[in-house]
């Protein structure tokens, strides 16, 4: 009869434990959260926004934005942030057809690894913010009405590795570019560059060859003064792309016999007509 009523409460503790058991797992199963549905970041949301009332983006001619919804807003790349579980804006392309300025939230978007503008109808300056798109891989500025100086912080974008600046109003480069990446591709072709060219735009040939070109060409701008150094100095550094200028005077004889000439002498060679040095090039080279 003992041994009965021991194995009865056996029993009984052997079902108290399991339904423990069964009622721990319910409990955890119904404390797994469900993931959230990843959204685009607030910021670069509200940026691209203002971006787009700013430069009229009704205008465009290759997208139709509607700004209660982000999947129609064209030109726009997002990657997944995953440990914010967000997407965040890493591409952006202002299609032709703006007629207004640029924000400057375009500064917002810090996670940019590509920009290009392109548009007449998108005049005023480069907004200063551009300096802080510092994952900036990739910039292109094409056929607007920008204008007046690049923004010294220009120089910020240490990441950059292609710069398309051409076919605008764009009048000064500041000394600050040359604080850019010393490898990088430089194409600023077309503005209105005045002035000297500044000394700080040296930059050196790629030693890794699969990579491709590098260095800076600033041609068909509206320089006046070249600084012979990038001839004399006894560096590396590549001579800029300056023909289409208006560049001229007499080349000093130093620079004739500098190691470099004979290599980058045609960089300086053909400037805009009713300019050019007095004593360079020879009559074969004109044309």
């Amino acid at each position: 009869m003992i041994f009965r009523r021991r194995q009865q409460k056996c029993w009984l503790s052997i079902i108290a434990l399991l339904m423990l058991v069964c009622s721990c797992s319910d409990d955890e199963r119904r404390e797994i959260p469900t993931p959230a549905k990843p959204y685009l970041n607030v910021k670069d949301s509200l940026a691209l926004v203002d971006i787009y009332k700013q430069a009229h983006g009704e205008g465009w001619t290759l997208v139709d934005w509607d700004l209660e919804n982000i999947q129609t807003w064209g030109g726009v790349t997002a990657a997944l942030d995953t440990v914010m579980n967000e997407y965040r804006v890493v591409g952006f392309v202002m299609q032709d057809g703006s007629s207004g300025i640029l924000s400057d939230k375009i500064g917002d978007l810090v996670e940019l690894r590509s920009l290009s503008l392109y548009g007449k109808g998108l005049y005023g300056e480069l907004p200063k913010t551009i300096g802080n798109l510092v994952n900036l891989e990739s910039l292109v500025v094409s056929s607007t009405s920008l204008s007046g100086a690049l923004p010294k912080e220009i120089g910020n974008l240490k990441n950059i590795e292609v710069m398309q600046i051409y076919f605008n109003e764009f009048t000064e480069i500041p000394k600050e570019f040359g604080n850019l990446p010393k490898s990088g591709v430089y194409m600023m072709q077309h503005n209105k560059f005045a002035g000297e060219v500044p000394e700080t735009l040296r930059f050196y040939e790629n030693s890794d060859e699969s990579s491709g070109i590098s260095g800076i060409d600033l041609s068909y701008n509206c320089f006046t003064s070249f600084p012979w150094s990038f001839f004399t100095d006894d560096d590396d550094c590549l001579v800029p792309h300056l023909w289409g200028n208006r560049l001229s005077g007499t080349i000093p004889d130093e620079v004739f016999k500098s190691p470099k000439w004979e290599r980058w002498k045609t960089q300086i060679s053909r400037q805009e007509k009713g300019y050019g040095y007095s004593n360079y090039p020879p009559e074969e080279d004109e044309h």
